[in-house]
């Protein structure tokens, strides 16, 4: 087995950091506000929040250069899938109960 395959790009560890972020704070509110389901609207608050951000960077590429693929930011599928991982992984781990 390659070890080297195994290490995760900067890019997604970044993704997954910002997910458990944002489920956080997200899941902190909810409880703060007594909203029965806090966790899983935290959850669904984070998926959310990275298709935003990648719809942002396909309106950027957008804007500067007329298409949604070419520009400053690469858009990409996994880079949500990295931030719901990283919101699930605080989710799993059942705090903010």
């Amino acid at each position: 087995m390659n070890l080297a395959s195994l290490v995760i790009r900067e890019d997604k560890a970044n993704h997954a950091i910002d997910g458990a972020a944002v489920y956080f704070a997200a899941a902190f509110a909810g409880r703060l506000l007594g909203l029965p389901f806090h966790r899983e609207v935290a959850l669904a608050v984070a998926a959310v929040a990275g298709l935003a951000k990648e719809g942002y960077d396909a309106w950027s590429n957008w804007r500067l250069t007329g298409d949604w693929r070419l520009g400053r930011h690469r858009v990409e599928a996994w880079d949500v899938g990295a931030t719901f991982l990283g919101a699930l992984a605080v989710y799993t781990s059942g705090k903010l109960s």
